[in-house]
């Protein structure tokens, strides 16, 4: 499979669909809950598909996979916290995982020598389109007034990056060594699950949150962002399989800002305040995306 394949499907799952049905959606239900039921939705299909391809491997790689989706189902719950605290100023650290996958590549799996006159333009095109795009939009949505952030925020963040910056760096090498996707797939998400388990019974237990029943139309929510979420961890895997760090990272860090951007502007319509210098940024971004990609060979 040429490498831009699972690239180009990631990107139409992970940074089109899922925002467009997360939004459709809008389930009111605590984050710890919805976690919880999300990566229970992916563990238990996940499990289902390593055994059926027979792939179900217990050794020390698989144990460290498991560890690191520990890791991860605290950390999307130190996203949504971050998120809850002020959107706005968390989106100028949602940068910051990639720059770490990066840097980590470039480092350990020396990935520099990837990069050239082209995909290096593209690189500092993209990180300087999304941080003064994410500066913009703070700014933006802070006129009204400054609240105070409390230290917790900066906790969250900063949990959260290193995690992803380094489980994300952790694909590419256990992409390298080979570990089947299906393999991957289920102990990352056994982890998530159980990361996911001890958050919701910390916060049941101690903060004694009352949430609304779930209906039957809430599981099926779960299914399809599940769903989506399990074929968009697969499908990065496999791109980081395929191709350099350093050249997949910088067009997945364009797609995630410019396509649910899009989204919300020509879908929801929400163009309200949006100047000449956001297009330009946009337009910066896809610019920079695409010298990257074209800068690698099939």
């Amino acid at each position: 499979m040429l490498w831009y394949i699972p690239v180009i499907l990631k990107v139409l799952t992970a940074h089109v669909l899922f925002p467009w049905v997360s939004k459709h959606v809008g389930m009111k239900h605590s984050i710890q809950k919805r976690n919880f039921l999300n990566f229970s939705f992916c563990a238990l299909v996940a499990l289902l598909w390593a055994i059926w391809r027979g792939q179900l491997v217990f050794n020390e790689t698989t144990l460290f996979i498991f560890g690191v989706g520990i890791a991860n189902g605290l950390a999307a719950y130190c996203q949504w916290k971050a998120i809850s605290i002020n959107l706005s100023r968390n989106s100028l650290f949602t940068f910051f995982d990639d720059v770490i996958a990066v840097s980590l590549s470039c480092m350990i799996l020396h990935e520099s020598r990837f990069i050239n006159l082209l995909s290096g333009t593209g690189i500092a095109a993209s990180f300087l389109a999304v941080v003064f795009f994410a500066i913009r939009d703070y700014r933006k949505k802070t006129e009204t007034g400054n609240s105070l952030i409390p230290a917790s925020f900066y906790f969250y963040v900063g949990f959260y990056s290193l995690v992803w910056g380094v489980a994300t760096f952790l694909m590419k090498l256990w992409g390298v060594q080979h570990i089947s996707v299906s393999t991957f797939v289920c102990f990352w998400y056994a982890g998530a699950w159980v990361g996911s388990l001890s958050i919701f019974v910390y916060v049941k237990r101690y903060h004694h949150q009352i949430n609304p029943p779930f209906v039957r139309r809430d599981f099926g929510y779960v299914g399809i962002m599940g769903s989506m979420m399990m074929i968009a961890l697969a499908l990065g895997y496999m791109a980081y399989e395929r191709a350099p760090q350093t050249i997949v990272q910088p067009i997945f860090l364009v797609s995630e800002m410019v396509l649910p951007a899009l989204i919300g502007l020509w879908i929801f319509n929400e163009r309200k305040g949006f100047r000449m210098a956001d297009w330009f940024l946009i337009g910066l971004a896809i610019a920079g995306g695409a010298l990257v990609a074209v800068s690698y060979g099939n």
